[in-house]
């Protein structure tokens, strides 16, 4: 149930309002980048997705004589390997004279009614192969696919600089790729838009080398074909496509990965010394109610003396149910919530992640990973200094944690009352 409640509460919060500047602290772009910097370690993939970002709304201002200088590059092309269950099928198959491309549709019961059968390429998105209608047993199969990217519902009428570029999910069937060209950049096409005279040569280069090169100083973890595509792509032309697979890898890694842990440690407003501390002490409360109940019963006391134990059950189930739910009602009452280890570092550096238009010219983006402090953060304390919660959505789903606790603690402790005030002393 914990866990539903979160995935609820990440609903409201989201990832393409953080990226997009439209957050406030402690779910801010810049808190967003602090954790990835110090926590997770990954701050490249969101240095990229900013970079990128920018490099295609740059690229959409250049003049059209600019512009004609960067030749579209062709698609990547995808190889699809045929599930087991349609190798198995193949083969029996051909001992019963079937043809093989009829028996590719019997992959699965979907597939049976559309004709194809799902099959997976390196990439995360499922494939299938959809024999061509007007095609003989002997055609080869056409590629198609049908995933999506998460949708990034940025506020539109915000100014282009304060949000980064809206990620276009894939649309329709990779069939139509048929209609595209598929041969690499020809020699007279290179021959007539040098790639040394192209616009963003020099940034390209840097991008590549920084991103995409193995043990580079920032490089992304996405599949070998991509990065392959993306340095043999990045020779022959600066068109931001030939980036678009990576960007929309690391959208998804963020969306999956990343954001979820940042959101359930923005909607929290203690540090895990103190949600300990709040456990342990929420569990000796308990326990001396629990006591003092025991005591009457066993020496005979009127039952009247059983209720001094009732406040210790009372804040002891409020005490340690909160701190299940990371919610501390001390620091709630002052709107706060206590700083992150990261922000404790006398030294912090600031690193901007997220310029408005982040630039590879000359200094990576305004970050040196080699030199980000890999060292231990500070130990954060019980008691340790808070910052003011700014966002709604993380004062509204606090809110709710505080009523959640006096509804759920009220309860355990009012049954747990009932039955020790019911059971009678010792004969």
């Amino acid at each position: 149930m914990t866990e539903a409640k979160s995935k609820s509460e990440q609903k409201q919060l989201s990832l393409a309002a953080i990226l997009g500047d439209q957050t406030c602290p402690p779910c801010s772009l810049k808190e967003f980048q602090d954790y990835l910097v110090y926590k997770e370690r990954s701050a490249e993939n969101l240095q990229f997705f900013n970079w990128i970002s920018s490099y295609e709304r740059r690229f959409a201002r250049l003049e059209s004589a600019e512009a004609t200088k960067i030749p579209k590059p062709p698609p990547r092309k995808t190889y699809g390997t045929p599930s087991l269950r349609g190798r198995s099928d193949s083969r029996s198959s051909s001992r019963s004279n079937v043809s093989t491309l009829a028996t590719l549709g019997e992959g699965t019961e979907d597939s049976e009614k559309a004709g194809a059968v799902p099959v997976f390429t390196s990439d995360t998105a499922p494939t299938t192969i959809v024999p061509p209608a007007t095609a003989g047993p002997l055609a080869p199969p056409i590629l198609s696919t049908g995933a999506a990217m998460p949708d990034s519902p940025f506020d539109e009428s915000a100014p282009v600089h304060e949000k980064p570029t809206k990620i276009a999910p894939p649309s329709g069937p990779l069939s139509t790729l048929v209609e595209q060209d598929m041969t690499e950049l020809t020699a007279e096409q290179i021959e007539q838009f040098p790639p040394s005279e192209q616009p963003f040569r020099a940034e390209i280069d840097r991008v590549v080398e920084a991103f995409f090169l193995p043990g580079g100083p920032a490089e992304l973890n996405v599949t070998g074909p991509i990065q392959k595509y993306i340095r043999e792509q990045a020779q022959k032309t600066t068109h931001p496509e030939i980036f678009e697979e990576a960007k929309q890898h690391v959208y998804t890694t963020m969306q999956k990965s990343s954001f979820p842990a940042f959101s359930k440690m923005a909607t929290a407003n203690i540090n895990h010394e103190k949600k300990v501390f709040w456990l342990c002490v929420g569990t000796t409360d308990f326990m001396l109610g629990v006591m003092v109940y025991l005591l009457c019963i066993l020496l005979k006391a009127g039952r009247g003396w059983r209720c001094f134990g009732i406040p210790f059950t009372w804040f002891g189930c409020m005490q340690f149910y909160s701190a299940l739910l990371d919610l501390c009602f001390q620091v709630y009452g002052r709107t706060a919530r206590q700083l992150y280890p990261w922000e404790l570092m006398q030294d912090d550096k600031s690193f901007n992640l997220a310029t408005a238009d982040a630039d590879f010219g000359d200094n990576m983006g305004g970050i040196n990973f080699r030199t980000i402090k890999q060292g231990l953060l500070p130990k954060s304390k019980v008691f340790e200094k808070e910052k003011v919660i700014e966002d709604p959505i993380v004062k509204a789903i606090q809110r709710r944690r505080w009523i959640q606790t006096y509804i759920v603690a009220t309860t355990v402790a009012a049954c747990v009352i009932a039955i020790f005030l019911a059971v009678p002393n010792r004969p």
